[in-house]
C-alpha cells in the first residue's frame, strides 16, 4: 500500500463558496479558429497572433484548447491565447467567458465532445494560469470569482489520474505540471488569502508521491516546488507550519523508515519523487529573500538529506 498525503482539508469550505458559473457549462466545439487553413495558422503566429477582433480571435483560440493536433492545440490555440492575454487585448467580458468555458473542462464536464487523447484539461488549466496572470497584474475578478478558481484549480491538480507528459505523436499533455502553473498565479496574487493558500499547498501535496510506478522525469517536480516556495515568500505561513506540512509530504509511512525502500520499486520511484521536490523547493527557497522562504529551504534541505 502506497502512503498518500493527507487529504486536502481546506477545500470543502471554497466549494460553499465556488460561483456556479465556474461549476457548470460546457466547453465550445474544437476547431480551426476563425476558419483559417492550418498554413494561415502558422504564419499568423509568425505574426504574432496580430488581430484587429482580439475577444473574438480569444474565443476561436481557446476553442482550440482541446484539440487532437498539437500543433493546433499548443502552437495555435495556447501560445496564441497567452499572446493576447499578456499583451492586454482580451476584455473583462471575454476573460469571463474563457473562464466559463474552461474550468468544465478540468473535469471532463463535456457536452458533444470526447478527449480520449486526454489534452483538454491539461490545456484548459494552462490556459486558466494566463488568464489569473492577468488579474494578478491588473484585477478584474471579484472575491467571490477568484475564490472560484482557487477550488477549481485544487480540485483539477488534487485528482489527477493521467501522469502522460510528452510524446513524438500527441505532444504535451502534462497535467501536473500545468496545474501547477495555475495554482502558481494564484499563489503569487496579493489577493489570495491564507485559507486559500493552503488548500492550493495541500493539493499539491497530493501529487508530490504519485502512485505506484509514476516516476516524475519531465520536470514536474520543479514545477510543483515552484508555487510552494513563492506561498513561503508572501510571509502568511510560519516556520513550524512549513515544517509540519513538509515532514507530513515526505512521511515513509506505512514503511517504518526510507531505508525500507530499497527492497521495492514502488516505494523507490516515491522516493525519487518526495527528494526531488525537496531538492526543488531548497533551490527556490534559497534563492528568495524573507523568513518564510529561509525556514522553507531549511525544513527542504533537512527532509533532502532523510532521502539521500
Amino acid at each position: 500500500m502506497i502512503n498518500r498525503p493527507r487529504p486536502i482539508t481546506a477545500i470543502g469550505a471554497i466549494l460553499l463558496l465556488a460561483p456556479q458559473s465556474l461549476l457548470a457549462g460546457a466547453p465550445t466545439p474544437t476547431r480551426a479558429p476563425l476558419g483559417m487553413a492550418r498554413e494561415e495558422l502558422l504564419a499568423w503566429r509568425d505574426n504574432g497572433f496580430e488581430t484587429t477582433t482580439p475577444d473574438a480571435a480569444a474565443a476561436a483560440l481557446g476553442a482550440c484548447l482541446g484539440h487532437p493536433d498539437p500543433t493546433l492545440r499548443d502552437q495555435i490555440g495556447y501560445e496564441g491565447l497567452a499572446a493576447l492575454l499578456r499583451a492586454g487585448l482580451v476584455s473583462a467580458d471575454q476573460r469571463r467567458r474563457l473562464i466559463d468555458d474552461l474550468v468544465p473542462r478540468l473535469d471532463g464536464r463535456e457536452t458533444g465532445s470526447v478527449d480520449p487523447a486526454g489534452v483538454a484539461a491539461p490545456f484548459a488549466a494552462l490556459a486558466l494560469a494566463e488568464i489569473v496572470r492577468t488579474d494578478r497584474i491588473e484585477p478584474f475578478l471579484d472575491e467571490r470569482e477568484l475564490n472560484g478558481l482557487v477550488y477549481a484549480a485544487a480540485k483539477y491538480l488534487s485528482g489527477i489520474s493521467d501522469y502522460r507528459a510528452f510524446d513524438e505523436q500527441g505532444g504535451w499533455r502534462h497535467g501536473v505540471a500545468h496545474g501547477a502553473d495555475f495554482i502558481l498565479q494564484l499563489t503569487v496574487n496579493e489577493r489570495t488569502t491564507l485559507k486559500q493558500l493552503r488548500a492550493l499547498r495541500d493539493a499539491i501535496a497530493a501529487q508530490v508521491s504519485p502512485p505506484a510506478g509514476v516516476a516524475y522525469v519531465r520536470g514536474e517536480t520543479n514545477r510543483l516546488a515552484r508555487p510552494i516556495a513563492y506561498m513561503a515568500r508572501r510571509g502568511l505561513i510560519g516556520e513550524d507550519e512549513w515544517s509540519t506540512w513538509l515532514e507530513a509530504v515526505a512521511n515513509p509511512a506505512p514503511l517504518a523508515n526510507w531505508g525500507e525502500a530499497f527492497q521495492s520499486n514502488a516505494d523507490l520511484d516515491r522516493v525519487h519523487n518526495i527528494r526531488g521536490f525537496a531538492l526543488a523547493l531548497y533551490a527556490y527557497a534559497s534563492s528568495m529573500d524573507g523568513e518564510g522562504p529561509t525556514a522553507l529551504s531549511q525544513a527542504a534541505i533537512r527532509v533532502a538529506g532523510q532521502l539521500l
